[in-house]
């Protein structure tokens, strides 16, 4: 399974960096200026932090015991 998630990233950012990303630089290059380009890397900076925000933890366990653990180790 860890396999597998980590393909996925993997893949999605070789397909978006490799493929799709230069095609939206390039049609922001020509229509808006050159200048423009870095914006396309702060929106999706932005977008990716944002859908952070909503991720669920998927082991509440573990998430639940390291936090009581903190709890005992604080004076």
């Amino acid at each position: 399974m860890k396999g597998s998630a980590a393909g996925v990233v993997s893949g999605t950012g070789e397909i978006f960096g490799g493929g799709i990303a230069p095609v939206i630089a390039g049609f922001v290059a020509v229509h808006f200026g050159i200048d423009k380009i870095l914006y396309n890397a702060m929106a999706g900076l932005i977008l990716v932090v944002i859908f952070a925000l909503f991720l669920k933890e998927t082991a509440p366990v573990k998430a639940i015991r390291a936090h009581a653990q903190a709890d005992l180790s604080a004076p």
